[in-house]
């Protein structure tokens, strides 16, 4: 899991080259236009991206999710929200689904709470167990507008 703001030049210093890719095609759009829910692939990288909005739950609304293929950046567009990270889920609610690469629980053990704000990301590798959405603070709910960055991993 790697947290920091689109605008921190020391992002640069990350390795991959597709997550480079992903984050400068980040700072280099302007996402206000763009449609909710709608998948736009990016050809050249097998990735694609789609922009989610909704609105923040307590956390215990919240199923966790891990992925096998794909590397997650979710890049918050306004608004804030908590995201949990960890490394095993607990209560296995759907077993792996390949068509989505999603394994869903309804919590994660020792889970760690990242706040995430307006021009800030966190990038969760496959492996990585995590729920997003999550209130910031007990029953205030926050109008979350977010992009979620899909780069496929090398099988």
């Amino acid at each position: 899991m790697i947290h920091g703001s689109i605008n921190n030049p020391f992002d640069k210093e990350i390795s991959n080259l597709n997550i480079k890719r992903a984050l400068d095609f980040i700072r280099k759009n302007d996402f206000s236009k763009f449609p909710t829910g709608i998948k736009t692939n990016l050809e050249e990288d097998n990735s694609y991206f789609i922009i989610h909005e909704y609105k923040t739950e307590p956390k215990q609304k919240r199923k966790a999710e891990v992925h096998r293929k794909y590397v997650d950046i979710h890049f918050i567009l306004s608004g804030k929200e908590k995201v949990e990270v960890g490394k095993q889920g607990k209560g296995l609610l759907q077993v792996y689904q390949d068509e989505q690469d999603a394994e869903l629980y309804e919590d994660i053990y020792d889970g760690k709470e990242i706040l995430l704000e307006q021009g800030e990301y966190i990038i969760m590798l496959p492996g990585e167990v995590h729920r997003g959405g999550i209130e910031v603070e007990a029953e205030a709910q926050s109008l979350v507008r977010k992009l979620v960055f899909k780069i496929l991993t090398e099988e």
